[in-house]
């Protein structure tokens, strides 16, 4: 009847029907997403493809660091990819030499498994190319960090939240952004950061650190965020900490300070963070230069006595403004509410 009615219908049935088998979209098949690898040869893992031509690879369903081998043993027609992805994967515990073939990638990020160990020569194939590597929270105890040096243009490296014991000394002309926090590192050398020319950002929060060592973030000309937060420390000494970058930044939050020595922090600062520590005072031979170059101070939740120990910061408009977050007396009394009549009389 359809033939009678359209005598042509046919044909164009036949001919959209050749399109789709060329297409590879008859039976549920899906055409190789170019220049990716065919889809098939490569499950569970994905490959995806963009306009600029780069390449993701996610492998977050792989089943055993054997799988991933044998899916990069695979020819692929293209080597070059731009991201990997393995995340909240709970199957690979080891990163093993080869089982990335000969693939190469720019980012790298394996997070929130249970990934424990990064065998040397793993990257390899990565060295001349990898920019970012994120290992973040996993139960990593092994990297070999002795590899930093061969990448040549590695920017950053995530290692937070693993299980990492030692801190290692880095050596790298290209690292800018370095986060090993939330491990328990215990100790840092005060040369463990010295060949790292580029270092911008430090990442320790939360290391298990009772003190630093003098010189630790001294002398890295790039230097302008050191993150101390969460740590153990009740003294920090002079000549610990000197940045000379611009808008650079010190967080010391959730420490047990008790005692932050004259020159302790020093050079071209933006903003220090003091808050929850045990500091009494606010001593003007430590804070005043700094005041003097408008550092902004976050202080709040210190047990400060307000005695005369603190008079050159009420009896000063400009410096109480450097205050930024209101910090309070041990009495509770904001010290912006102290009355500078009383100091004036009393410690002048």
């Amino acid at each position: 009847m359809l033939r009678q009615l359209f005598p042509g219908l046919m044909n164009v049935t036949l001919w959209l029907t050749w399109l789709c088998l060329m297409a590879g979209v008859v039976g549920g098949a899906t055409p190789r997403d170019l220049p990716c690898p065919d889809g098939i040869d490569i499950l569970p893992c994905v490959c995806t493809a963009h306009e600029d031509l780069s390449m993701d690879m996610n492998c977050s369903a792989v089943t055993s660091s054997n799988q991933l081998a044998l899916i990069f043993s695979k020819h692929f027609p293209f080597n070059n990819f731009k991201n990997l992805f393995i995340i909240g994967n709970t199957a690979i515990r080891a990163l093993r030499f080869g089982d990335l073939g000969d693939a190469t990638f720019e980012m790298i990020t394996i997070s929130g498994g249970t990934l424990e160990s990064v065998v040397s020569g793993a990257l390899t194939n990565s060295h001349d190319t990898l920019v970012h590597l994120d290992l973040s929270e996993n139960h990593l105890i092994d990297f070999p960090f002795d590899e930093i040096v061969s990448f040549k243009r590695i920017e950053t490296l995530k290692l937070r939240n693993n299980a990492l014991h030692t801190f290692p000394h880095l050596t790298s002309s290209t690292l800018r952004f370095f986060f090993i926090g939330y491990n328990p590192l215990k100790t840092i050398s005060s040369s463990a950061l010295k060949n790292l020319p580029n270092l911008e950002q430090i990442g320790l929060h939360f290391a298990e650190f009772s003190s630093v060592e003098p010189g630790t973030f001294v002398g890295i000309p790039k230097l302008r965020l050191v993150h101390l937060e969460g740590n153990q420390l009740t003294t920090l000494r002079a000549n610990t900490i000197k940045l000379t970058g611009t808008d650079t930044w010190v967080h010391l939050n959730s420490n047990k300070l008790v005692s932050i020595e004259v020159n302790a922090i020093s050079g071209v600062i933006k903003e220090v963070w003091i808050n929850d520590n045990q500091l009494t005072e606010l001593n003007e031979d430590v804070w005043r230069q700094m005041f003097d170059d408008d550092i902004q101070l976050y202080a709040k939740d210190n047990p400060f006595t307000c005695g005369c120990d603190i008079a050159w910061i009420v009896l000063n408009v400009n410096y109480l403004n450097n205050l930024i977050d209101d910090p309070t007396c041990e009495s509770k009394t904001p010290i912006s509410d102290l009355d500078p009549v009383i100091f004036n009389e009393l410690c002048t």
